[in-house]
């Protein structure tokens, strides 16, 4: 598993092309890693077409995109509000 805190889709893709690299050095099928990205969204539901497009953009490069309370916010209905 490998994990970013990028804060930008091309920060992300720059990320994923230097993972690449050190896996063709090492050998190593990128395929075989998963993608994780933590901590990439600040004020989820204030702009939800924004998070929308933004987690768009991340899905192209990963696997799983974890969002979840903030440490400003530590509420998680904050995060993911009603209905569930």
């Amino acid at each position: 598993m490998w994990n970013t805190r990028a804060q930008t889709a091309e920060e992300l893709a720059h990320e994923i092309a230097v993972l690449h690299r050190h896996c063709n050095t090492a050998g190593r099928d990128p395929a075989q890693i998963r993608k994780t990205a933590a901590g990439l969204f600040k004020d989820t539901f204030d702009d939800l077409d924004g998070y929308l497009s933004t987690a768009e953009r991340y899905a192209v490069h990963v696997d799983l995109i974890i969002v979840g309370p903030l440490p400003d916010n530590p509420d998680p209905v904050g995060v993911a509000p009603p209905p569930w």
